[in-house]
């Protein structure tokens, strides 16, 4: 996974809890202010760091990031990140440090309700 800061080289400042960003699902950011098509254009955007995913690379869900979340005893900006293998990841975002990692069990394989391209590990 690959975390891209925005063209003035400033955090993010929005918290992303849910996929497509709203509860409405349509993505949109209506009040963003620095990372606007014109400032793509003129600066575009580039990798600030790497993420490791090293137990299951198949990133399935929504990426969600929540700034200031404490995380032992440090306040932290976290990425949260799901796999088809049933791994959760957090990572720091200023670091990309993996903060913790959770398996929630064998993946259901088999059906394509779940896992539509069948390509979900045992």
């Amino acid at each position: 996974m690959y975390v891209h800061r925005n063209p003035r080289d400033t955090d993010v400042s929005t918290d992303i809890l849910t996929r497509s960003f709203d509860f409405s699902r349509s993505g949109a950011n209506i009040t963003e202010t620095v990372l606007t098509p014109q400032a793509v254009a003129t600066r575009g955007v580039k990798k600030l760091l790497t993420l490791d995913i090293p137990d299951d690379p198949r990133l399935e869900a929504q990426p969600l990031y929540v700034s200031n979340l404490s995380v032992g005893d440090q306040t932290r900006n976290v990425i949260i990140q799901a796999t088809m293998g049933n791994w959760i990841y957090a990572w720091d975002a200023a670091t990309g440090a993996i903060l913790w990692k959770n398996n929630l069990g064998v993946p259901i394989t088999g059906t394509q309700d779940i896992d539509a391209h069948m390509v979900n590990v045992k």
